[in-house]
């Protein structure tokens, strides 16, 4: 049994999103990477991060671990009806304090998930983490890239993901990476949105089911994605183009800068957007030699602003893991797919 007053007073719990906004002290949320291990076939596996190839038995082994719902009590003996804590199996390490109703997911489930779909897909598993020793776990599948022109080359992943701690659904969500300037990308089609995201409540066993054949619309969406950024790539941006869609983005996502400072929080928030904005103009113009003044290159630099350059300065280097899980499934890929979304629009 777990003392819940403990437990409220000892965790570090994630939210429910990565603000990395504001890029906290506080290591909670740093991932472990996978421990570098020979296997039968003589390749290390892949560390976290990294697009190299993993056999379906090497992620088998890194999640080799369950959930545990163990019983909470109050200080005082008395029995907590309205929650457990999660536990790994394996430390005997509490990851989540979640309700009474919650369904776990486990990792194999979510494995189990992937394999039904890549058989069909012919993906492969790639990359797999570890958040907050447990309370995220997600790894990827690749499919085969593509060249939208110029040697541009993008590949379309995956993604696999599940919160233990009652912070994150189970998710399977398309993405892509611009391997150019390694951004991360998530499903930018709003047409093609069915995919998995599924709640740890009901019959979770029926929603994995179809999961799995929502998961076979996946070279549907892809298709779709690869001709909404071909046609973002055929049109052509101006100099006021760049401007106004950074600004709209930049206000969408942060709030209305005002550029007539009175305080000095005004001053600060001014001071970042037209930081923000030298960045981004920065990437445009470095990529202009493969992507163009094009829509498609104005919306890789605002999104190559947001998961590379914004705040950089300030992060310490413990916490680079922490920007690449937000760029998976944290707000920067909410905000990066929206801005893909509102730049698909002016070449609709």
């Amino acid at each position: 049994m777990y003392d819940l007053d403990k437990i409220h007073a000892l965790l570090g719990l994630p939210g429910n999103d990565f603000r990395d906004d504001e890029y906290p002290d506080e290591p909670a949320n740093i991932a472990t990477e996978i421990p570098a291990t020979t296997t039968a076939y003589g390749h290390t596996i892949s560390r976290y991060g990294s697009d190299t190839d993993i056999d379906r038995s090497e992620v088998e082994r890194y999640l080799s671990w369950c959930v545990d719902r163990v019983p909470l009590t109050l200080h005082t003996g008395e029995a907590v009806k309205t929650h457990v804590a999660n536990v790994r199996s394996d430390s005997r390490q509490v990851i989540g304090v979640v309700t009474a109703a919650f369904q776990t997911i486990q990792n194999q489930e979510l494995i189990d998930l992937a394999d039904a779909v890549r058989n069909d897909q012919q993906l492969k598993f790639c990359n797999a983490g570890v958040v907050a020793g447990g309370a995220r776990v997600f790894f990827q599948c690749r499919g085969d890239s593509f060249d939208i022109g110029d040697g541009d080359e993008v590949s379309p992943f995956m993604l696999f993901c599940n919160g233990h701690d009652g912070s994150l659904s189970c998710r399977m969500t398309p993405m892509t990476k611009r391997i150019f300037c390694q951004n991360q990308l998530g499903n930018i089609v709003k047409a093609h949105t069915a995919f998995a995201a599924i709640r740890h409540t009901g019959d979770t066993r029926h929603k994995l089911e179809e999961a799995k054949r929502l998961g076979r619309q996946y070279f549907a969406t892809v298709q779709a994605n690869r001709e909404a950024m071909l046609a973002m790539r055929d049109t052509g941006v101006k100099t006021e183009d760049l401007q106004k869609f950074f600004h709209g983005c930049y206000s969408k996502h942060f709030g209305k800068v005002e550029f007539n400072a009175k305080t000095e929080a005004e001053e600060r928030a001014a001071e970042r957007a037209k930081a923000g904005y030298a960045a981004y103009v920065k990437r445009f113009e470095n990529e202009k030699r493969i992507a163009g003044s094009t829509v498609w290159n104005m919306a890789n630099a605002f999104t190559g602003f947001l998961q590379h350059d914004r705040g950089v300065g300030k992060i310490p280097q413990r916490t680079a893991q922490r920007r690449y899980e937000s760029s998976l499934f944290g707000v920067t890929a909410s905000r990066s797919v929206e801005a893909f979304r509102m730049a698909l629009q002016l070449s609709s």
